[in-house]
């Protein structure tokens, strides 16, 4: 099996593959295992509930004190075998998540990244450059990227790619992926915790909101002591009616019982409503945390949102502790949904004020300080997606980033979501503001590629990512992209005025001396040949005057002509080699104005009489 996955992955994953191969190897040898023990105690729980009905009917028949022995002992023995047949189903279900996401890596390796999510949320085609470079959507960079499992830890890593970081947090996040990325074990045991509870909906959202909401409930002095001494009262009435027939006392203490408790009924119906459903998320983010908690870490970065979560109201206690208190104190709320149990336990020991008391102590604990938590939690989802690229890609490099505009250094830099046996690299270099790149070729042969190579290349380096080159330099600085215009119809805006407005925002951003990096495809190919070169020529001179550096990518041979009068100008171009009707592309960057065209000929393909 690992010698055909051998065949489709770059030499240089096949490590990775090996590795996760392994993996899955031997997490199939313990479910085999496992499943063995877990059929065992299926017969032992049926033999054992099968003893324990025997003597509850011996113990019925005979009514006699000591029956009850055995049928207490078989009691917490048959407990006991439920808690290890849960312990056994709990690690086969944390297998199967393991065994999956390393199914998942090798099929991303073999180019398949159809498992993750896509970042369709997040597409928005008014950005400076995510829809022109693919960064969101089905096959996009997000997708190859993401090994988050919460929303807000998707949020996170998609604000990274939308946005570029100062130097010192780019510096901080490579760190802590170069850290990562060897630590295999602890990411995938990261992952799958949070797989294991996955949030649904907005439960996050609605956990905030009941943090940040006041209670309905009045804690005062008076309560908390008739909670807690009314039912002690009343049992030490039942032990004297025992004795001494007076019941007028005890029906009158539950009299008092009966009217408190039913006097916060509906707040205590109320506040279950809200937060039952919170137990899943709060098992999930007290299970990420305790990972963090267990590892010791020496990158600044890691060190720093360790110390986020370490931060508690109570020094005494975990944070991950601390939620999973909160998950226990839910389960306790959630008897209401065994209503004769709970209506006796609610009314005989004030159960739901009870715990709604120990929800208020709770939030008033904990409430500062989960948003820092949860986004530590997601910080740790972001660098563990960025490290699992970098494991994946040995091959890639860290890039190295300055402040100074404008610097693009680049070898053997190619697309990320290109498949390594069909993805050519390229090398380039642009040094100063104002430098333009005008690039010419002929249709097919690699210059829209290539622009969206520079792009995201450029924005994964800018997020604290590896890239796909093998030496990447680049000046930190906000990229503007118009590859891909297109037509509006609910705004009745047509694609020649939508390249204008995006273009217009362009040229401001030029005109106010912001850093940019421009990448443009064939720009106003709206309008007739004449005007478009016009316009073309126009812009490229403003962006030299106003020191703005970017590439542009054009047929129109007649722009190359401009390097004599522009030195600030440099061609470059992508050629095709013609034999006959046939037409061969090498995809490389060549020095120089494009030299061969092909339009004639694929014409010609097609039944064209150009002779004619």
């Amino acid at each position: 099996m690992i010698s055909e996955e051998h065949d489709s992955v770059n030499k240089e994953t096949v490590s990775a593959v090996i590795y996760y191969q392994t993996i899955i190897n031997q997490a199939e040898i313990e479910l085999k295992q496992l499943a063995a023990k877990n059929n065992w105690f299926a017969l032992l729980r049926l033999l054992t509930f099968g003893v324990f009905a025997g003597i509850s009917v011996i113990v019925l028949k005979y009514a006699d004190w000591y029956a009850l022995i055995p049928f207490v002992v078989f009691l917490f023995v048959f407990r006991f075998i439920l808690q290890l047949h849960d312990i056994v189903k709990e690690r086969m279900k944390y297998l199967l998540l393991l065994k999956e996401i390393n199914e998942f890596e090798i099929e991303g390796l073999q180019g398949n990244h159809s498992n993750f999510q896509t970042g369709a949320e997040y597409i928005n085609p008014a950005h400076a450059y995510t829809s022109d470079l693919d960064i969101f959507g089905s096959s996009s960079i997000f997708q190859f990227l993401t090994r988050t499992t919460s929303t807000r830890g998707g949020n996170l890593l998609a604000a990274w790619l939308q946005s570029p970081a100062e130097n010192s947090v780019i510096k901080a996040r490579q760190d802590a992926v170069k850290e990562l990325a060897p630590n295999v074990i602890w990411r995938q045991n990261f992952a799958v915790q949070g797989k294991l509870h996955k949030e649904k909906g907005k439960d996050l959202e609605n956990f905030f909101q009941w943090l940040k909401s006041a209670d309905e409930l009045r804690i005062s002095k008076v309560l908390i002591l008739a909670i807690y001494c009314l039912p002690l009262i009343s049992l030490i009435a039942a032990i004297y009616i025992c004795f001494f027939y007076h019941p007028g006392i005890l029906i009158g203490l539950i009299l008092i019982q009966i009217i408190i408790v039913r006097s916060f009924s509906k707040t205590a119906e109320i506040l279950h409503g809200q937060i039952s459903h919170f137990s899943a998320i709060i098992l999930s983010y007290s299970a990420l945390i305790k990972c963090v908690e267990d590892e010791v870490f020496y990158s600044l970065e890691l060190a720093r949102l360790r110390a986020v979560v370490t931060k508690t109201n109570d020094t005494s206690t975990a944070a991950s502790a601390s939620l999973k208190s909160l998950s226990g104190l839910l389960k306790k709320f959630d008897l209401r949904n065994i209503p004769v149990f709970h209506l006796i336990l609610n009314y005989l020991s004030f159960w739901d004020i009870k715990q709604m008391v120990r929800l208020h102590h709770w939030k008033k604990a904990n409430q500062e300080f989960i948003p820092s938590w949860i986004e530590t939690i997601s910080a740790f989802e972001g660098l563990s997606s960025l490290a699992t690229c970098s494991f994946n890609q040995p091959d890639w490099c860290m890039p190295s980033l300055g402040k100074e505009y404008f610097k693009l250094s680049m070898i053997d830099a190619g697309h990320p979501l290109i498949r390594f046996d069909k993805r050519v690299t390229n090398n380039l270099e642009i040094s100063g503001p104002g430098q333009v790149i005008l690039i010419t070729g002929s249709n097919m042969s690699g210059k829209s590629t290539f622009l969206r190579t520079l792009g995201v290349n450029a924005v994964l380096s800018m997020a604290g990512s590896a890239v796909c080159a093998r030496e990447f330099d680049f000046s930190n600085c906000q990229i503007f992209t118009s590859l891909r215009v297109m037509d509006s119809l609910s705004e009745g805006t047509s694609s020649f005025y939508a390249e204008l407005k995006r273009l217009e925002t362009l040229i401001k951003m030029s005109r106010d001396n912001k850093p940019v990096f421009f990448l443009l495809d064939e720009i106003l190919r709206g309008t007739n040949s004449v005007d478009r070169y016009i316009g073309s020529e126009a812009l490229i001179k403003q962006f030299i005057r106003n020191q703005t550096s970017g590439i542009l990518a054009s047929h129109d041979l007649g722009l190359a002509d401009l390097q004599d009068s522009q030195p600030a100008l440099q061609n470059y171009s992508f050629d095709v080699q013609v034999n006959g009707t046939e037409l061969f592309f090498d995809y490389k960057l060549h020095p120089g104005k494009c030299t061969s065209l092909n339009a004639c000929i694929l014409m010609k393909k097609i039944g064209i009489d150009l002779e004619n």
